[in-house]
């Protein structure tokens, strides 16, 4: 054993992002600490993680943040082999409450092991031992989005209202003590309910029962932003948690998919009674003004593809979970709108809203606004995919393949990774959430075609990313520039999300042999 210690085994360097103890020359237990300040017991370290730093190292990055206690005083750090024998003494760093910690080690490559540290206060007790298995940095997909989900609960959610915050770090205010509004409550439990779906359907055990426990808490946290005050008709989200706090319908029917979702998933009567919740909302923002679709929120005078094709959406959702033929009448009349008024006839891409030009006249000319955005016409292609897979009509096919090389041709470009060491088209947006849900379409569609060029572009680019500097290695939080050249200092929940939501799918895939050479 000493000599594969030796061989295999050494420690690179430890750094740390807190300053040194100044008292280092005395052990711990020797030192004058008096019994009335300090605590018999310790919390353990959170969101432990080991990782190779790239796929030709052995370097090992182990970060952690330390627990919440002012007489927190060392981090005992252990490496261990697969089957428990300890390599290597361990380590005794310096420690300061509530910060990230990182350190560097040496583990072979082709040995499988993993990281454990203990938190010791300054009488000496020790904490409840954590530990992570040291991840490969080609570990499939499906672990890097339970990664980085890991990483987004301890760092984003909690506080005093149970809920997601919109940054991190967190800076309270200026509404509700910094929770995000419920664009990015919604981002966030779309990123939690495909992890979790893609971990049932991959039959991962581990992790399916690891995300069933979150359930009550993520369906509770997101109800607190229902309301249904000032004599509306119907209960909704709101975008805060105020009893009268304004309402829209994208938000909502985002939500109301992922409750359809869960439903198929577990068949939990509850999720499919707040999916009825959100449809019997969304069918209030229906009108024959500008000729069909969804307005954006109440009181609006717009309709939005941001809103219309993903109620197509939900409604095909419902479809396929009730067979009701209303609803499938209604989605096919919202794709048609969506088709017929929002949709660019030169480069079959979708435009973001119409109005009338004199809101006093329902026969005035339309008012549409060209901007186009990656998930405008990602969520129309997905409806179009969706009713092929209903009809089998092939004028669905055809549209959401044309959808599909539109999409492809505006907002992917050449690109030379030299982390990847080859030329691949990466995706140029950099809205992240906007290209989760625009990635939901190329999903749906290669299941149908098999055609690999639109996902493996986007598989392209999150492998690049996540080697790159786009991630930041100590919190394990992404970055909209795919390219790893930003140097982020701050990370939204609603881009966190989305990416959790793009790594499972592109789990899933890979477990359908889709990437396979």
């Amino acid at each position: 054993m000493k000599k594969i210690i030796k061989k295999y085994f050494f420690l690179a360097f430890a750094i740390t992002m807190y300053s040194c103890n100044e008292d280092e020359k005395y052990d711990i237990l020797e030192r004058y600490i008096p019994e009335t300040v300090t605590s018999d017991e310790i919390a353990p370290v959170l969101n432990l993680q080991a990782q190779y730093m790239d796929s030709n190292s052995e370097t090992v990055l182990v970060t952690w943040m330390n627990p919440e206690d002012k007489f927190l005083s060392k981090v005992e750090i252990s490496c261990c082999s697969a089957n428990d024998n300890l390599l290597g003494e361990p380590v005794l760093l310096d420690a300061v409450s509530t910060k990230v910690g990182f350190y560097q080690t040496s583990f072979p490559v082709e040995e499988r092991g993993y990281v454990k540290i203990v938190a010791i206060n300054e009488k000496g007790v020790r904490s409840e031992a954590r530990t992570a298995e040291i991840l490969s940095s080609q570990q499939n997909f499906v672990y890097r989005a339970d990664y980085l989900m890991s990483s987004v609960i301890e760092l984003f959610f909690g506080g005093r209202y149970n809920a997601w915050n919109e940054n991190y770090p967190n800076a309270t205010g200026p509404y509700w003590d910094g929770i995000a509004a419920v664009w990015g409550q919604g981002a966030a439990y779309s990123g939690f309910a495909t992890m979790y779906k893609v971990a049932k359907e991959t039959n991962n055990e581990k992790l399916s029962a690891k995300y069933a426990e979150k359930e009550e808490t993520f369906l509770n946290s997101i109800d607190i932003f229902l309301n249904n005050g000032s004599g509306r008709k119907s209960l909704a989200y709101g975008t805060y948690i105020g009893p009268n706090d304004e309402r829209y319908y994208d938000d909502n029917v985002w939500i109301g998919i992922e409750m359809a979702n869960l439903y198929e998933l577990t068949g939990n009567e509850v999720y499919l009674q707040h999916a009825n919740t959100v449809w019997n909302f969304i069918k209030e923002g229906i009108d024959d003004v500008t000729g069909g679709g969804v307005y954006w929120k109440e009181g609006a005078e717009s309709k939005h593809t941001c809103s219309t094709a993903p109620a197509a959406v939900m409604a095909l959702k419902l479809y396929q979970l009730t067979k009701d033929e209303s609803y499938l009448d209604i989605a096919k009349n919202l794709y048609s709108y969506c088709k017929d008024v929002l949709q660019d006839p030169n480069d079959y891409l979708f435009y973001d809203n119409v109005r009338l030009s004199n809101p006093s006249d329902k026969n005035s000319e339309l008012k549409v606004s060209k901007d186009k955005f990656t998930y405008n016409s990602g969520q129309p292609m997905l409806a179009a995919a969706m009713l092929y897979q209903i009809t089998k009509e092939e004028q669905f096919l055809e549209d959401a393949q044309n959808i599909a090389q539109s999409i492809y041709k505006k907002w992917f470009k050449n690109y030379h990774s030299s982390i990847l060491n080859r030329d691949i088209m990466i995706l140029s947006d950099q809205n992240t959430w906007f290209n989760a849900v625009m990635f939901r379409g190329f999903v749906e569609l290669y299941k149908i075609d098999k055609n690999d060029v639109y996902v493996k572009a986007v598989r392209n680019t999150m492998e690049h990313a996540w080697q790159s500097n786009c991630r930041n290695r100590l919190t394990n939080l992404m970055s909209d520039d795919y390219t790893g050249s930003k140097n982020e200092k701050k990370w939204n929940i609603k881009t966190q999300g989305a990416f959790v939501e793009i790594f499972s799918l592109i789990g899933e895939l890979e477990q359908l042999g889709c990437f396979q050479e």
